[in-house]
Protein backbone atom coordinates (compact mmCIF):
# COMPACT_ATOMS: atom_id res chain seq x y z
CA UNK A 1 0.00 0.00 0.00
CA UNK A 2 1.18 3.25 -0.48
CA UNK A 3 2.06 5.87 2.28
CA UNK A 4 -0.69 6.86 4.68
CA UNK A 5 -0.10 10.41 3.56
CA UNK A 6 -0.76 9.66 -0.17
CA UNK A 7 -3.33 7.74 -0.24
CA UNK A 8 -4.63 6.18 3.01
CA UNK A 9 -7.19 3.06 2.41
CA UNK A 10 -9.81 4.10 5.31
CA UNK A 11 -10.37 6.61 3.19
CA UNK A 12 -11.98 4.39 0.75
CA UNK A 13 -12.85 2.19 2.98
CA UNK A 14 -15.72 4.96 3.85
CA UNK A 15 -16.26 6.20 0.16
CA UNK A 16 -18.44 3.11 -1.95
CA UNK A 17 -17.38 5.26 -5.34
CA UNK A 18 -14.39 7.16 -6.11
CA UNK A 19 -14.67 9.40 -9.03
CA UNK A 20 -11.38 10.44 -10.59
CA UNK A 21 -11.89 12.61 -13.93
CA UNK A 22 -9.63 11.39 -16.70
CA UNK A 23 -8.45 13.78 -19.46
CA UNK A 24 -8.80 11.62 -22.82
CA UNK A 25 -10.07 14.03 -24.98
CA UNK A 26 -13.31 14.16 -23.34
CA UNK A 27 -14.51 13.84 -19.88
CA UNK A 28 -14.47 10.81 -18.78
CA UNK A 29 -14.48 9.10 -15.38
CA UNK A 30 -13.20 6.27 -13.35
CA UNK A 31 -15.09 4.70 -10.98
CA UNK A 32 -13.11 2.39 -8.56
CA UNK A 33 -16.18 1.22 -6.80
CA UNK A 34 -14.79 -2.06 -4.79
CA UNK A 35 -11.86 -1.76 -2.26
CA UNK A 36 -10.22 -4.31 -4.62
CA UNK A 37 -9.64 -1.81 -7.96
CA UNK A 38 -8.22 1.05 -5.62
CA UNK A 39 -6.00 -1.45 -3.94
CA UNK A 40 -4.68 -2.87 -7.57
CA UNK A 41 -4.49 1.06 -8.48
CA UNK A 42 -2.76 1.51 -5.55
CA UNK A 43 -0.42 -1.47 -6.23
CA UNK A 44 0.40 -0.21 -10.02
CA UNK A 45 1.59 3.06 -8.55
CA UNK A 46 3.38 1.84 -5.80
CA UNK A 47 5.21 -0.09 -7.98
CA UNK A 48 5.94 2.80 -10.88
CA UNK A 49 7.16 5.14 -7.67
CA UNK A 50 9.42 1.94 -6.97
CA UNK A 51 10.48 2.22 -10.08
CA UNK A 52 11.10 5.51 -10.79
CA UNK A 53 13.61 5.74 -7.79
CA UNK A 54 15.47 2.91 -9.07
CA UNK A 55 15.92 5.23 -12.29
CA UNK A 56 16.66 7.94 -10.01
CA UNK A 57 18.96 6.28 -8.45
CA UNK A 58 17.58 7.06 -4.77
CA UNK A 59 17.81 5.17 -2.03
CA UNK A 60 15.52 2.79 -0.87
CA UNK A 61 14.43 4.64 2.18
CA UNK A 62 14.29 7.62 0.83
CA UNK A 63 12.08 6.16 -2.10
CA UNK A 64 9.66 4.38 0.52
CA UNK A 65 9.20 7.67 2.87
CA UNK A 66 8.61 10.03 -0.22
CA UNK A 67 5.56 11.12 -1.09
CA UNK A 68 4.14 10.01 -4.76
CA UNK A 69 4.76 12.50 -7.38
CA UNK A 70 2.99 12.73 -10.48
CA UNK A 71 5.84 11.87 -12.02
CA UNK A 72 6.07 8.37 -10.47
CA UNK A 73 2.56 7.53 -12.67
CA UNK A 74 4.90 7.94 -16.12
CA UNK A 75 6.81 4.71 -14.67
CA UNK A 76 4.20 2.22 -14.66
CA UNK A 77 3.25 -0.92 -16.04
CA UNK A 78 0.23 -2.25 -17.77
CA UNK A 79 -0.47 -5.25 -16.06
CA UNK A 80 -1.18 -7.54 -18.96
CA UNK A 81 -2.21 -10.80 -18.45
CA UNK A 82 0.62 -13.47 -17.67
CA UNK A 83 1.13 -16.86 -18.27
CA UNK A 84 4.39 -19.24 -17.24
CA UNK A 85 6.06 -22.10 -18.66
CA UNK A 86 4.45 -24.34 -15.68
CA UNK A 87 0.79 -23.59 -17.01
CA UNK A 88 2.40 -24.10 -20.43
CA UNK A 89 3.62 -27.84 -19.66
CA UNK A 90 0.22 -28.38 -17.95
CA UNK A 91 -1.61 -27.33 -21.03
CA UNK A 92 0.68 -29.10 -23.41
CA UNK A 93 0.07 -32.71 -20.70
CA UNK A 94 -3.47 -31.95 -20.69
CA UNK A 95 -3.40 -31.83 -25.23
CA UNK A 96 -1.26 -35.13 -24.58
CA UNK A 97 -3.70 -37.25 -22.16
CA UNK A 98 -6.87 -35.59 -23.26
CA UNK A 99 -6.20 -35.66 -26.78
CA UNK A 100 -8.83 -32.66 -27.76
CA UNK A 101 -8.50 -31.19 -31.35
CA UNK A 102 -10.07 -27.35 -30.17
CA UNK A 103 -6.77 -27.23 -27.63
CA UNK A 104 -4.08 -27.69 -30.08
CA UNK A 105 -4.34 -25.17 -32.51
CA UNK A 106 -4.58 -22.17 -29.70
CA UNK A 107 -2.11 -23.64 -27.37
CA UNK A 108 0.24 -24.45 -30.08
CA UNK A 109 -0.57 -20.27 -31.50
CA UNK A 110 -0.15 -18.93 -28.27
CA UNK A 111 3.32 -21.55 -27.62
CA UNK A 112 5.22 -19.71 -30.41
CA UNK A 113 4.15 -16.62 -29.62
CA UNK A 114 6.13 -16.59 -25.93
CA UNK A 115 8.49 -19.37 -26.23
CA UNK A 116 11.46 -16.91 -26.72
CA UNK A 117 10.07 -14.66 -23.44
CA UNK A 118 9.35 -17.85 -21.19
CA UNK A 119 12.58 -20.04 -21.49
CA UNK A 120 14.53 -16.88 -20.97
CA UNK A 121 12.48 -15.53 -18.31
CA UNK A 122 10.04 -18.50 -16.68
CA UNK A 123 6.99 -16.37 -17.55
CA UNK A 124 5.86 -13.94 -20.40
CA UNK A 125 3.32 -10.97 -20.40
CA UNK A 126 0.54 -11.53 -23.52
CA UNK A 127 0.90 -7.70 -24.19
CA UNK A 128 -0.53 -8.32 -27.75
CA UNK A 129 -4.47 -8.38 -28.62
CA UNK A 130 -4.07 -11.87 -30.41
CA UNK A 131 -2.48 -13.42 -27.44
CA UNK A 132 -4.97 -12.22 -25.18
CA UNK A 133 -7.60 -13.71 -27.21
CA UNK A 134 -5.99 -17.21 -27.65
CA UNK A 135 -5.46 -17.28 -23.75
CA UNK A 136 -9.50 -16.87 -23.89
CA UNK A 137 -10.27 -18.64 -26.54
CA UNK A 138 -8.09 -21.72 -23.78
CA UNK A 139 -10.12 -20.75 -20.59
CA UNK A 140 -13.34 -21.10 -23.03
CA UNK A 141 -12.49 -24.72 -24.10
CA UNK A 142 -11.04 -25.53 -20.87
CA UNK A 143 -14.08 -24.93 -19.00
CA UNK A 144 -16.67 -26.16 -22.04
CA UNK A 145 -15.28 -29.49 -21.85
CA UNK A 146 -15.41 -32.49 -19.74
CA UNK A 147 -12.18 -34.06 -18.51
CA UNK A 148 -10.95 -37.42 -17.04
CA UNK A 149 -8.86 -35.31 -14.55
CA UNK A 150 -10.95 -32.38 -13.25
CA UNK A 151 -8.45 -31.48 -10.36
CA UNK A 152 -5.79 -30.27 -13.23
CA UNK A 153 -8.46 -28.24 -15.44
CA UNK A 154 -9.45 -26.29 -11.83
CA UNK A 155 -5.50 -25.91 -10.82
CA UNK A 156 -4.65 -24.72 -14.46
CA UNK A 157 -8.12 -22.66 -14.11
CA UNK A 158 -6.50 -21.46 -10.63
CA UNK A 159 -3.01 -20.28 -12.28
CA UNK A 160 -4.32 -18.61 -15.29
CA UNK A 161 -7.21 -16.40 -13.11
CA UNK A 162 -4.10 -15.40 -10.85
CA UNK A 163 -2.12 -13.87 -13.59
CA UNK A 164 -5.29 -12.29 -15.22
CA UNK A 165 -6.75 -10.89 -11.92
CA UNK A 166 -5.24 -7.58 -11.94
CA UNK A 167 -5.90 -7.09 -15.72
CA UNK A 168 -9.24 -8.06 -15.21
CA UNK A 169 -9.86 -5.45 -12.49
CA UNK A 170 -8.10 -2.89 -14.52
CA UNK A 171 -10.30 -3.58 -17.90
CA UNK A 172 -13.23 -2.96 -15.70
CA UNK A 173 -12.70 0.61 -14.79
CA UNK A 174 -11.78 1.06 -18.50
CA UNK A 175 -8.06 1.56 -18.56
CA UNK A 176 -7.54 -0.70 -21.54
CA UNK A 177 -3.76 0.59 -22.13
CA UNK A 178 -0.83 2.05 -20.77
CA UNK A 179 -1.43 6.16 -21.63
CA UNK A 180 -5.01 5.45 -19.72
CA UNK A 181 -3.72 3.68 -17.33
CA UNK A 182 -0.99 6.69 -16.43
CA UNK A 183 -3.39 9.35 -16.77
CA UNK A 184 -5.72 8.03 -14.00
CA UNK A 185 -3.06 7.21 -11.58
CA UNK A 186 -1.99 11.14 -12.19
CA UNK A 187 -5.59 12.01 -11.25
CA UNK A 188 -5.73 9.56 -8.47
CA UNK A 189 -2.61 11.38 -7.20
CA UNK A 190 -3.74 14.24 -8.06
CA UNK A 191 -7.34 14.06 -5.81
CA UNK A 192 -5.49 12.62 -3.16
CA UNK A 193 -2.24 15.12 -2.68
Amino acid sequence: MLSRKIMPIEKFNSITNLAVPIKLGQNACLKAKTKAQVEVLERILLNAKVKRGKALNERPWITRDRKVELQDADYAIYPYPKLDKFILADLFKLLEKEKISDLKQPLEKLNSLLWDKIKIYDSASLDTEQAILLLKTLVKVLQSKAFSDNSTIIKILKDINYWMKDWKTVNQLGLTDLPSLIKALKELIACNS
